[in-house]
């Protein structure tokens, strides 16, 4: 073969193999290319998702806070109106689930709110307040054992809350068992030195069980916190024994 054919032949078979690296490496750039921008749409897609989530639950919150001060108002028909929108928004928010059936319950819709506070507790089960209300709307129902069972999950949560022991307490003196309500009352009383409720059930519950010099010392405790006891409990008290007898 000619040296000029071979150098021809040579020179042909460089250009192919060039053009066939050449166009593997255009098409790995394309592909780059390609997959960069679908990353990129992917990313862009993401962060708009994240950024509409954001402003869901900043909406939602202060749609929540909303709830909140409209029951505060006693303006309960509006606070469940905006708490169904809330929900409607983001339906994963327990507590605008909860705060609904506080308004519910307000408009006396016991059963109603019951299903919230039951939905709400699914969604969160480490929300004390869902549980307070939803033995205290029990305790209306007359369902005391029952609203016993959510005192009790309400304290698992905060256990230094006096006013759920007060509620425990509450519900123990409507079954009539002054014993258990005494010790109760008592941890509420640990709690907050100030609790008017619980004084006013201790000295029933104290008067109940024929311990009315306890009942006179729980008086003078709450003097001393310039808590006020009802007038009735005073003169039921003071009927079975004089305050100057306990002294």
């Amino acid at each position: 073969m000619p040296k000029s054919i071979k150098i021809l032949w040579a020179v042909c078979a460089v250009l192919v193999l060039f053009t066939f690296f050449y166009m593997s490496l255009q098409n790995q750039m394309k592909a780059a290319q390609k997959r960069d921008l679908e990353n990129r749409a992917e990313n862009l897609q993401k962060y708009e998702a994240k950024k509409a989530r954001v402003e869901a639950k900043i909406q939602t919150a202060e749609m929540t806070s909303e709830i909140k001060e409209l029951n505060a108002s006693g303006r309960y028909m509006d606070a469940a109106a905006v708490a169904q929108k809330t929900v409607e928004l983001d339906p994963q928010n327990s507590r605008a689930f909860t705060w609904w059936g506080i308004s519910l319950v307000k408009m006396g819709k016991k059963a109603e709110a019951v299903e919230k506070f039951i939905h709400s507790a699914r969604l969160d089960p480490n929300h004390a307040k869902t549980y307070i209300y939803w033995g205290l709307t029990l305790a209306i129902e007359e369902k005391y054992q029952d609203a016993i069972d959510k005192y009790e999950n309400a304290l698992l949560l905060e256990p230094e809350n006096s006013d759920i022991y007060t509620y425990w307490g509450g519900a123990l003196v409507k079954q009539g068992k002054y014993d258990e309500a005494i010790a109760k009352l008592k941890e509420a009383l640990n709690f907050n030195s100030n609790n008017e409720l619980a004084y006013g059930l201790l000295v029933d519950s104290q008067y109940h069980t024929g311990n009315y010099s306890k009942a006179w010392q729980t008086v003078a405790r709450a003097r001393k916190q310039k808590v006020i006891i009802a007038e009735a409990s005073l003169q039921r008290l003071a009927s079975a024994s004089p305050e100057s007898a306990s002294r």
